[in-house]
């Protein structure tokens, strides 16, 4: 089984215990990217004011 999976993959239930599907784990990293940028413009407006 060294098949690569796609992307977006998910394991069937039983696989999973305590793990995170890597939709979960993406999904999160996407919004914390979103945050850092909307603060880097609120930071720049302020200094731009």
């Amino acid at each position: 089984m060294s098949q690569v999976q796609p992307e977006g993959y998910e394991p069937p239930d039983w696989t999973r215990t305590e793990y995170e599907p890597p939709k979960a784990i993406e999904a999160k990293r996407l919004a914390k990217d979103q945050l850092q940028k909307k603060w880097e413009r609120q930071r720049q407006k302020r200094e731009a004011a």
